[in-house]
């Protein structure tokens, strides 16, 4: 009865120790150069359409990265598998891994590029909302022929 009752004393006393263990907490405080996390673009903005892109972009850019370290390693197991024996000179089969990394590869990358293609499409129609300065020509008569100028000129698209 006593071991049982310094038993469960003991436990209690480890399971308390283990629990009051809290971790510090850290205030870091932002910088001005940091965007509030708590406050979101308004829904079709153009901030929102800015953000949705970069972050598009970026998803694009892991993914196309991932399936190129994904195909490269499937190709380098398939060749070793390839020319691999064993002790008595013969092939070992490894499997099938090689080759099914480089179909994840491949399908990663071609993923990446329609992803991709939509982040342009939400830069386009961000900037299609917001006023930006644009290099434009104007053509002109000249005595040997046409002549361009290029003068800067400030966009500002209207959707009515």
């Amino acid at each position: 009865m006593k071991k049982n009752l310094l038993l469960l004393i003991t436990m209690m006393i480890m399971l308390k120790f283990s629990l009051a263990q809290e971790l510090p907490q850290r205030y870091i405080p932002n910088t001005s150069f940091e965007k509030d996390k708590a406050t979101k673009p308004k829904i079709n903005s153009a901030d929102y359409y800015l953000e949705k892109s970069t972050k598009m972009q970026s998803t694009a850019w892991k993914l196309a990265s991932l399936g190129g370290v994904l195909g490269i390693t499937g190709i380098l197991l398939y060749s070793t598998k390839n020319n691999s024996q064993n002790q008595w000179g013969a092939s070992t089969l490894y499997g099938g891994g090689g080759e099914l990394l480089m179909f994840f590869g491949a399908f990663l990358v071609v993923t990446s590029i329609p992803v991709y293609l939509e982040s342009v499409h939400y830069k386009n129609k961000a900037m299609a909302m917001t006023a930006s300065l644009n290099i434009e020509s104007i053509g002109d008569m000249n005595q040997s022929g046409m002549l361009i100028k290029y003068y800067p000129a400030i966009a500002l698209h209207v959707h009515l």
